[in-house]
This record gives structure tokens, C-alpha cells and sequence, in this order.
């Protein structure tokens, strides 16, 4: 049953990764980048990094 459980929080947190990580590269495609909650514009974050 443990084994179940730990099966069932490894997938949500897989979901979880991809559905982060696709929303991130949506922000980058619209010009806005930090880790998706548009707090910096590009161009600045290029100027950061």
C-alpha cells in the first residue's frame, strides 16, 4: 500500500515538473522570462544573466 502511495506522489510530482516547465517556455515564447511569473522582461533578464 506505502508503495502505492509513494508511486502515486512520484507521478503528480512528474505532472507537476512538466506542467511548470511548459509554462515557462510559454512565457519565454511571449518575451517574458522568469520562472513563469512574469515579473521581469526579457531583455532585462538577459541584461541579468
Amino acid at each position: 500500500m506505502m508503495s502505492v502511495v509513494m508511486g502515486l506522489l512520484g507521478f503528480a510530482a512528474s505532472v507537476a515538473l512538466v506542467v511548470w516547465g511548459a509554462r515557462v517556455r510559454r512565457d519565454m515564447d511571449q518575451g517574458e522570462f522568469l520562472l513563469g511569473t512574469r515579473l521581469m522582461p526579457a531583455g532585462a533578464a538577459r541584461e541579468v544573466s
